[in-house]
């Protein structure tokens, strides 16, 4: 999978301004658009986790990296909907006029904001493992501890907490095996499964590259997504819909529970026994074609019931 996404078809456009906006895409290149936005930290390479599901589901999945994340420039003193902006304009350079998104973990507030910003043009959102207002009650319960030290830690210096994830990235890229091996502490049966495979090789390469421009665009992301949400959630009317692991360790299924309780009509699919990273690589014909059912209008499966994992 980290070959896949070392070879994905990546570029750039231009946008107002001047400031660059990178981007990858994956699956079927004259599939049905999806816009995928990527986790905290992380890049264009993390949709390589669609890549092989969309081609066969004729989905084409466009994954833009945020500014100072990856290859993309910075934009200083940026919002959550300044970014679904740019995502408005990277459909427009595209010539697509309907698409849908797709936000994991941190790209789920940056999904949120697309929901909310591009009624116009998006047909449905999906939000897996999705962060939420870190402020929020439930915000940690059943987190790892080294995740409720993170949260601690970036909420009182987000720009410190960012620096100090440099070493890590460089840590990441030249010994994914052992960065694995300690991210692994603490999670769930599920995800330490599959972190073992080439899951775990792509996690490893999209954190790494997140740096690629050093580590002041992850400093600002962080302490962005420490701000409260420039936006209100109960005036989303684009059809919303949240899929969490009951296993997750890394974001708290409190949250996606909260959330989809705030956005009006959204539905919440929530699987007893994945975790943070083995939801979406396992699941994702399932994530896809509730997408494409939402998009349409079409009713969700009966029950919304996943079956458990063997």
């Amino acid at each position: 999978m980290s070959e896949r996404a070392s070879q994905a078809r990546s570029a750039e456009v231009q946008l107002p301004g001047g400031r660059t906006l990178s981007y990858a895409e994956y699956g079927d290149p004259n599939g049905t658009p999806l816009v995928f936005l990527h986790g905290f930290p992380g890049s264009r390479l993390a949709a390589a986790v669609l890549d092989e599901t969309a081609r066969a589901d004729g989905v084409r999945v466009i994954a833009p990296e945020r500014p100072g994340l990856g290859r993309s420039a910075p934009q200083s003193r940026r919002t959550l909907l300044d970014h679904a902006r740019d995502v408005r304009r990277l459909a427009e350079q595209f010539a697509i006029d309907r698409f849908t998104v797709l936000g994991e973990s941190g790209g789920g507030p940056y999904a949120l904001a697309c929901a909310h910003e591009l009624a116009d043009r998006v047909d449905c959102v999906a939000v897996v493992c999705g962060l939420g207002p870190v402020a929020g009650p439930g915000a940690s319960t059943g987190l790892a501890m080294k995740e409720r030290f993170a949260y601690a830690l970036a909420a009182r210096a987000p720009l410190f907490a960012g620096r100090a994830l440099i070493p890590i990235a460089t840590w990441a890229r030249r010994r994914p095996r052992q960065f694995l091996h300690v991210a692994g502490w603490q999670l769930g049966p599920a995800d330490r499964l599959v972190l073992r495979g080439p899951v775990g090789e792509l996690v490893a390469a999209d954190f790494a590259e997140a740096f690629s421009r050093g580590g002041r665009g992850v400093s600002q992301e962080l302490a962005l997504l420490f701000r409260p949400w420039p936006f209100d959630l109960g005036a989303i009317r684009v059809p919303v819909l949240f899929f969490h692991g009951e296993e997750d360790r890394t974001v708290s299924v409190a949250v996606t529970r909260e959330l989809a309780e705030r956005v009006p009509g959204a539905r919440a699919h929530i699987w007893p026994r994945h975790g943070h990273f083995s939801l979406l690589a396992q699941e994702a014909h399932t994530v896809l074609a509730e997408l494409a059912s939402g998009s349409s209008g079409r009713a969700p499966a009966e029950g919304w019931n996943p079956p458990p994992l063997p």
